[in-house]
């Protein structure tokens, strides 16, 4: 796909101001994003959409992929979205998901504080002075349990998708910040040990989920 006759039609979900996950460099992206503001800043898409994910009337069967990116742990129904998503998918589609690890000390962190500790740690700690203004994140976080990998198998099946890979991965960012804190890392790292939670570097997930032909 993205050669010959047929220019691939790609939905950036959640796109805000920037595209993050590019999958054909000849592909017509449309991006959807609730806050018009970041949306407004976006010049990378070639149509926009100012919806919300979980209940925007999509039209179906109209992409060839779908990304979604940063954007379902801040949906309260990150089902319906999901659902929404797959009826706008044509057949031998994808959907590509990337969310955080819900098991990761990253993510337990993110649910447990308050939006205003999000906003203090992008503009003090990563360096972000826009941070929380219109247009930029971050944004409510829910971090459903239904983000879990098993979960998300679940409801794909459920919408007639199906997982094709879960990926696992460390953010660069946090790699680098970890190693700035190694003692308290150290602890983390038994804590999880203990608890069987996995490698608590991994904080990221990527999903690939494919609509069958």
């Amino acid at each position: 796909m993205g050669s010959g006759s047929h220019q691939p039609r790609v939905l950036d979900a959640g796109c805000g101001r920037h595209i993050q996950h590019r999958l054909w460099p000849d592909a017509y992206v449309v991006g959807i994003d609730v806050d018009e503001d970041a949306l407004a800043l976006n010049d990378e898409v070639d149509e926009k959409i100012v919806g919300d994910v979980q209940t925007y009337p999509l039209p179906p069967a109209a992409y060839d992929a779908i990304t979604c990116f940063d954007v379902l742990e801040h949906l309260p129904r990150p089902e319906q979205a999901l659902a929404n998503l797959a009826q706008a998918l044509r057949s031998g589609g994808t959907l590509h998901i990337g969310i955080p690890n819900v098991d990761s000390p990253k993510a337990i962190v993110t649910k447990v504080t308050p939006h205003w500790f999000h906003i203090w740690f992008y503009r003090r700690i990563v360096g972000d002075p826009l941070a929380g203004s219109p247009g930029h994140g971050p944004y409510r976080t829910y971090l459903r349990r239904s983000l879990r990998p098993a979960a998300l198998a679940k409801a794909a099946r459920s919408v007639g998708l199906e997982l094709e890979s879960v990926d696992l991965l460390e953010a660069p960012f946090f790699a680098a910040f970890w190693r700035r804190h190694r003692r308290t890392w150290a602890v983390i790292r038994a804590v999880w040990r203990v608890l069987r939670l996995g490698d608590p570097a991994l904080s990221e997930c990527v999903v690939v989920m494919r609509k069958p032909a």
